[in-house]
């Protein structure tokens, strides 16, 4: 039976999201989540929420959307003049060396909030996958004995469809077309972005409402699972 990894992104960005992800987490809609330690407001769950989700919460790491765990004298390539993390489109640029610091920063951010290592590693925006910070992802994965999330072009992985407002009829869909092309006895990884509180949302990033959207079709899917992927098992 093939496995399926759902993991949603983005908890501690807003209260909304974190509601989203308890919500799906408590009906068993999803795998795992992965949790940004890098913003200006974080949104911690409380202690609850925390020893619920432990042990299957990731890292999500950050060179976008916040500013650097480490002091700015050590990372000062990672800031802008405001002191936040530079434009998406100014990461190739970053140093690897700067990078490296900056996510074991946020790795020990991790562990010290939730008191236990991530299970899993990926990124915000997918900067882990460029071709000079991934061998640093790698390696921080392999010092934990934890999955990084694999390319998003590399069979195995249901990436694109978020942001299109799919139902859970078309993302059931996208699994079973990506089923088609993964190697057997290879897990199958959606990521997800779900998200409430439409207030909190709009303007947030270019997901903002479809997290809703996203939302209610993890929860659709859950509820019609053996209807629309007999066969596939949860993770």
């Amino acid at each position: 039976m093939r496995q399926i990894i759902i993991n949603a992104d983005d908890l501690n960005y807003t209260p909304g999201i974190n509601r989203s992800i308890m919500m799906l987490t408590r009906v068993g809609a999803i795998s795992t989540t992965t949790a940004m330690m890098a913003l200006e407001k974080a949104h911690i769950p409380d202690r609850g929420d925390i020893m619920r989700l432990r042990p299957r919460i990731g890292l999500h790491l950050q060179l976008t959307k916040g500013r650097p765990v480490a002091a700015a004298d050590l990372v000062p390539g990672l800031i802008d003049t405001h002191g936040r993390f530079p434009a998406q489109d100014c990461v190739a640029g970053l140093d690897p060396g700067e990078v490296e610091i900056e996510w074991c920063h946020q790795l020990v951010r991790f562990c010290d909030v939730f008191g236990v290592p991530p299970c899993r590693i990926d990124s915000h925006h997918g900067v882990h996958e460029h071709p000079a910070f991934r061998p640093i992802a790698q390696a921080l994965a392999d010092e934990i004995g934890c999955a990084l999330r694999r390319p998003g072009e590399a069979p195995g992985s249901v990436h694109h469809w978020t942001g299109q407002s799919l139902d859970a009829v078309e993302l059931a869909d996208a699994i079973r077309a990506e089923d088609r092309i993964t190697p057997e006895g290879e897990s199958i990884e959606v990521m997800v972005h779900p998200g409430l509180d439409t207030d909190q949302l709009v303007g947030l990033d270019r997901w903002d409402h479809r997290r809703q959207v996203e939302h209610q079709a993890l929860l659709d899917l859950r509820r019609r699972w053996d209807d629309l992927l007999p066969g596939f098992a949860l993770a």
